[in-house]
């Protein structure tokens, strides 16, 4: 059944993929180049919903990141986007510590950058 249903849905599901690849990577570039002119929250959940492949409005300044299906590798490329973005670091345990939501890490960056 493998090979038949790849060959009838085969390319549409890839070019679905790469219009999925492009918006994210379209929303990624548009973060580093506008990130520190935005609220530091906005500059937290616009990534955490690109990374995730969440729609927008879906992800809450409330939500954590692992329950959007984040996992340390995903935390890893986030925390260097956001250091890319704000100029601090944004440890990976601070992404993924089970207490801490998307206003958590977005306070810790807000501190950091206080304290620059």
């Amino acid at each position: 059944m493998r090979p038949a249903l790849t060959r009838r849905y085969g390319e549409r599901l890839e070019a679905l993929y790469a219009e999925l690849s492009d918006r994210e990577a379209d929303e990624l570039r548009a973060l580093r180049e506008a990130g520190t002119d935005q609220p530091v929250a906005a500059t937290v959940l616009r990534p955490a919903q690109a990374l995730l492949g969440q729609e927008e409005g879906e992800v809450e300044p409330g939500t954590r990141f692992t329950e959007l299906g984040g996992d340390s590798l995903t935390a890893l490329s986030f925390s260097q986007l956001l250091k890319e973005t704000h100029h601090v670091d944004v440890p990976v345990d601070v992404v993924i510590n089970p207490v801490n939501s998307l206003r958590q890490v977005a306070d810790h960056i807000e501190r950091a950058r206080r304290l620059l």
